[in-house]
């Protein structure tokens, strides 16, 4: 499944490209708000099913990344980024999602341990994805 992983982040980052330059995108775009937290502000409990994170070197653009994958049908509810070095090891995460609906191929990502895996940040930048006018 990490054939996957790297094509919805290939196809995002291509959507907001081109969404960037033609000026327009297809949809309303969601309503993200931000706020930096510590790790022990983190939810409890998260959706296997519906979670995903990135292993990419890092994510410049946190915002145009949701947005992006909330135009291609993705519709997430939160977000998570490292913003300390504390997960700059192959396994750490540097961007994690979490989608609207449930997707079987999320499952296999090796999400089961992800509490532990967002808390080897010391301190996270924190992601609430919300339908425009909401």
């Amino acid at each position: 499944m990490v054939r996957r992983e790297f094509s919805v982040v290939a196809f995002a980052v291509l959507v907001l490209s081109a969404g960037c330059h033609s000026g327009t995108l297809e949809r309303a775009g969601p309503q993200i708000t931000a706020a930096a937290i510590s790790a022990d502000q983190l939810p409890t409990e998260f959706y296997v099913t519906r979670t995903y994170h990135y292993r990419v070197g890092s994510v410049a653009d946190p915002r145009g990344m949701l947005v992006a994958l909330w135009n291609t049908g993705l519709e997430s509810t939160r977000a998570w980024q490292p913003l300390d070095n504390l997960c700059f090891d192959p396994i750490g995460p540097q961007f994690t999602v979490e989608f609207v609906r449930d997707d079987p191929g999320i499952a296999n990502q090796g999400f089961a341990r992800a509490d532990g895996r967002l808390r080897c940040a010391t301190t996270l930048m924190a992601y609430t994805v919300s339908p425009a006018g909401n």
